[in-house]
């Protein structure tokens, strides 16, 4: 070979050798590209990210692995993150989880199918999802979702999952379907609230690898159309001690619906003059109640009163005995006063030397009503009395009804009237009519004197 020769094959063999180079090195970069490639876009690689995800509590991490079936719903942070909640709080849940991707993977592997799964709701399903970098295929997790169903027994209830109000019913049994939700617990709430009272049930359902699309949860709450009847106008109705709009009348009315599971009372109130008058708190266990009967005093304002009008008769029986009107000082109204003279002075001139003195008044502890007298511009109520005087003399007056000779003591009994006074903010006896009743001692409060003093309160 010359050397000319030489020189011209020198040039050609560099050549074959970078040809050469340059196909080995695009083979090792291919069979690395591809073992790395087929290495990093395993399905096992998909699992474990999502277990890692899970784990974490990375919902962004996990957010981007998940896809909604068929476009049925958003994946958003915050329905991940009540996933991620979900599967932390339920370890035995992921675990399921993780089995349904791994046998799909294998399902995938030997039948070359998606890979997915629509046999369950509220589920998750590892699907092949076409190829990345060309050459390897890709995987993605399929959420499947679940709806939630609330049937209610009663209208106007407000329906509330996971605290957020979705809808109030409009009817009773009325069925509300919502959704669709990612897989996760759910806590559903019905809550009634009418101002005055409210009652409120709620359940936790569960959506995972449920076996129909919709999971339902019927509530009942403790509800009823109330309906009251009073004897009494122009009174307010008040609910659990606190005072509502509502008017009450005489007759019957509906006042609406409440809960009527025993935690609520009501009661009827209005202002006079003296003060508040109310009814008894009647607790709503029924759907009808009856308010009959009102307290115009309190206990122990009736209490006090009384022993005013027993002043007032000890002070009518000393001004007899003494004849002497001016000892009748307080506790009447002129009206009364000047029966008072009348009587004395009719009793005195058939008597000169009658005397008595008060030993026992007994009074019936009925209800009372408040009356407004026009002709008297007041109000009055009526106590029932039965009033006992001593006579020494042995002859009692007209009137008594009842004696006991030995005792010489004279019983009779009054209707006793008595009238506010609104300008001196007080009570007074207007009259007293004679009557003829009987007080049982299970009705009765009695006050016993002795000598035109108290001697002692027996009940």
């Amino acid at each position: 070979m010359t050397d000319e020769e030489r020189r011209e094959r020198k040039p050609q063999t560099k050549l074959i050798l970078l040809i050469t180079t340059i196909v080995i090195i695009i083979i090792v970069a291919g069979t690395v590209f591809y073992v790395v490639g087929k290495a990093k876009f395993t399905p096992a690689k998909k699992i474990t990210a999502f277990e890692d995800a899970v784990t974490n509590k990375d919902t962004k991490e996990l957010k981007d692995l998940l896809h909604p079936y068929k476009d049925s719903f958003e994946i958003t942070e915050d329905n991940t993150a009540t996933l991620i909640g979900y599967l932390n709080d339920h370890p035995d849940a992921l675990k399921q989880i993780k089995n349904r991707l791994n046998e799909q993977v294998e399902s995938l592997q030997s039948s070359k199918d998606s890979g997915s799964s629509d046999d369950l709701f509220g589920t998750i399903n590892l699907s092949q999802a076409g190829k990345r970098w060309l050459l390897f295929d890709d995987f993605h997790f399929e959420v499947v979702p679940a709806m939630i169903q609330v049937n209610t027994k009663n209208p106007d209830v407000d329906l509330l999952i996971n605290d957020d109000k979705v809808a109030t019913t409009s009817k009773a049994y009325e069925e509300s379907s919502f959704g669709p939700f990612m897989p996760g617990a759910y806590k559903v709430k019905a809550a009634f609230d009418n101002t005055y009272a409210s009652v409120a049930d709620e359940e936790e359902i569960e959506l995972f690898n449920n076996e129909q699309q919709t999971v339902s949860h019927s509530f009942e709450l403790p509800l009823e159309e109330i309906e009251i009847k009073s004897r009494y106008d122009e009174f307010n109705l008040y609910v659990n001690d606190k005072k509502t709009d509502i008017k009450v009348d005489g007759g019957k009315q509906s006042i609406g619906t409440f809960p009527f599971d025993g935690s609520v009372e009501l009661d009827i109130r209005k202002e006079y003059p003296w003060g508040e008058v109310k009814s008894d708190k009647e607790t709503v266990d029924e759907n009808y109640i009856n308010f009959n009967s009102i307290n115009v005093l309190s206990e122990e304002d009736e209490v006090a009163l009384m022993e005013q009008i027993n002043d007032t008769v000890n002070q009518y029986n000393e001004a007899l005995t003494k004849n002497d009107t001016s000892l009748i000082k307080d506790g009447v109204t002129d009206n009364m006063k000047k029966n008072f003279k009348k009587e004395i002075k009719e009793i005195k001139k058939k008597r000169p030397n009658y005397k008595s003195n008060l030993v026992r008044a007994t009074y019936r502890m009925d209800e009372k009503h408040p009356d407004y007298n026009e002709n008297l511009d007041g109000y009055t109520i009526t106590f029932k009395a039965l009033y006992t005087t001593h006579v020494p003399s042995g002859k009692g007056f007209f009137g008594w009804q009842s004696r006991d000779e030995d005792k010489k003591e004279y019983t009779s009994a009054s209707n006793v009237i008595v009238l506010y006074d609104e300008d001196e903010k007080e009570w007074k006896i207007d009259e007293m009519e004679d009557d003829y009743f009987i007080i049982t001692s299970n009705e009765e409060k009695v006050f016993e004197y002795a000598k035109d003093k108290k001697k002692e309160e027996k009940k």
